[in-house]
């Protein structure tokens, strides 16, 4: 679906999956939020919990950390952004 964070010219990141714990990587945070509302969409089919209180953002451009908003996802489900000061 071309959502992915590009590592080189043929390698597109779009996830890490550890035991139970997902990373989701986009471009830009349009990407971000695409990939999240499908791996909702999947967890809903499922019956799987969500476990939105476990969840955070963070954005980096060009390697930097920025500031960012707290990224809403259809149906009403809001991801927080992880505080600068705060680890995961």
């Amino acid at each position: 679906q071309g959502i992915g964070y590009a590592i080189d010219d043929k390698n597109i990141m779009t996830y890490l999956l550890h035991m139970d714990d997902l990373k989701i990587f986009g471009r830009d945070e349009r990407q971000l939020r695409q990939a999240m509302h499908i791996v909702k969409t999947f967890s809903d089919d499922i019956r799987m919990e969500f476990g939105q209180h476990k969840c955070a953002t963070v954005v980096f451009k060009r390697g930097v950390r920025v500031k960012s908003h707290n990224i809403q996802v259809r149906g009403g489900l809001s991801i927080k952004n992880l505080e600068q000061d705060k680890g995961y």
